[in-house]
């Protein structure tokens, strides 16, 4: 009698989370190693991830860019840190573009994280949002790295319109996810676990 080795799998968001780091991270990767005095932009903070694959992680894509005299600069828009939106008064305030040091509070809330952290301001409109700064500057010129990065970008209301341009572009679709879901499931023997509604299973039929 032959035995079937099935693996069980909940697609639940933690899947397109892992696939959306290990989609970035192996691209972040390659770009780093294959273009030279260039500041590759990541869009949200830059620090390891459990869902990293470690032959690419962003440790790797770092060591690559410092070879290769690039700069990474990874940019939030959001932070759920609070004392954060209190040591953005200033740059409210500034009518130039300018940065506040972070690298204090990061490194004493978060762990595995790389680079100068900083709070900037990338336009000197009134309305310039601040954004969350990760740099990691080949030659540790912070300055320099946001200067060139502000001379060869357009800035929309203080934000990178490459990033900006990689919204609208690099969302998985329901089509992407079905397909993406469909493929793993037929190529590599997984059974589709499927969530349980918690509040419908405590309550029975008064919840339905």
């Amino acid at each position: 009698m032959s035995t079937i080795d099935s693996k069980l799998i909940l697609f639940n968001d933690d899947y397109k989370k892992f696939l959306r780091v290990n989609i970035e991270r192996y691209i972040q990767f390659w770009l780093s190693k294959l273009v030279s005095n260039s500041i590759i932009l990541v869009d949200g903070s830059l620090k390891s991830s459990i869902f990293e694959n470690h032959f690419y992680d962003v440790s790797k894509t770092i060591e690559n860019s410092v070879i290769n005299k690039n700069s990474l600069i990874g940019i939030s828009k959001n932070s759920k840190i609070k004392i954060l939106k209190y040591l953005s008064y200033p740059l409210i305030r500034s009518k130039t573009c300018s940065y506040v040091d972070i690298n204090l509070v990061i490194r004493s809330l978060i762990s595995k994280t790389y680079g100068e952290h900083l709070l900037v301001k990338l336009s000197s409109n009134q309305y310039s949002n601040i954004l969350r700064a990760d740099v990691v500057s080949y030659n540790n010129d912070v300055d320099s790295t946001l200067g060139t990065l502000l001379y060869n970008e357009l800035i929309h209301f203080g934000y990178p319109s490459t990033l900006q341009l990689s919204h609208h572009i690099s969302v998985f679709s329901n089509t992407d996810l079905a397909s993406m879901k469909s493929f793993i499931k037929s190529n590599y023997s997984v059974r589709e676990i499927y969530q349980e509604n918690a509040r419908s299973s405590v309550l029975g039929t008064v919840w339905r």
